[in-house]
């Protein structure tokens, strides 16, 4: 074999060599890559997730809102409805005393015999028994 044609070998054998090293070299690039985009696949589909429940989740708020809106104003008209109510009722009868209670219709009296007081006891004596001086 002429030494120019296995120099042209060598330097052949050399420049595959480098060929399937830089082949290599890719082939661990790509599986890199693919592991990368698996990664940021399983990213991408939590934060998708994580979108829809903060999505669900402002719904959820902007329904309590309303509502808490609504019952705000059931109460302030409440408040209204009462302020009125005790205004009226202020106007139509003069304030009693509440710590005197009102009789009520089923309740009956029983009427306790009291005793006259000695000044009753005087003015209701029997004049006959009055002695001469008093006379």
């Amino acid at each position: 074999m002429a030494p120019d044609l296995a120099q042209s070998i060598q330097m052949i054998t050399r420049e595959l060599a480098n060929v399937e090293q830089g082949i290599d070299q890719l082939k661990t690039g790509q599986a890199q890559m693919v592991r990368d985009n698996a990664e940021l696949a399983e990213h991408l589909k939590a934060t998708q997730e994580m979108a829809r429940n903060n999505a669900d989740l402002a719904e959820q708020f902007k329904a309590s809102h309303e509502q808490m809106a609504n019952i705000a104003e059931q109460l302030k008209q409440s408040q209204e409805q009462i302020a009125r109510l005790v205004a009226s009722g202020q106007k139509q009868r003069p304030r009693t005393l509440l710590s005197s209670p009102l009789p009520s219709a089923n309740s009956t009296r029983k009427l306790v015999p009291t005793r006259p007081s000695p000044r009753v006891r005087v003015q209701t004596q029997d004049p006959t028994q009055l002695q001469p001086e008093q006379q």
